[in-house]
């Protein structure tokens, strides 16, 4: 089943949980922006990572309207180990 027009932001990509979420909303159709610290293994076109650190409020928020500026997102899946 394509779930395509559909757009998460999912915190914790780079490693675990968030970044098989990330995978597996790929497989879907999904375009996901992924937000974490370090890098995530994902190549695919529908996939843009966002390296911030999220307790850096500044850096968040920078990350946030930048984020929004370029995307429509549906969902948020907030993952991060903080």
């Amino acid at each position: 089943m394509s779930e395509a027009g559909y757009t998460a932001i999912v915190t914790g990509t780079s490693s675990g949980i968030g970044l098989d979420v990330a995978k597996a909303m790929l497989a879907r159709g999904w375009r996901v922006v992924g937000i974490a610290q370090g890098k995530a293994d994902l190549a695919d076109p529908r996939f843009e990572q966002v390296e911030v650190d999220l307790l850096d409020e500044a850096a968040t928020a920078a990350a946030a309207q930048e984020i929004a500026a370029r995307h429509e997102a549906t969902h948020l899946v907030h993952n991060a180990g903080l």
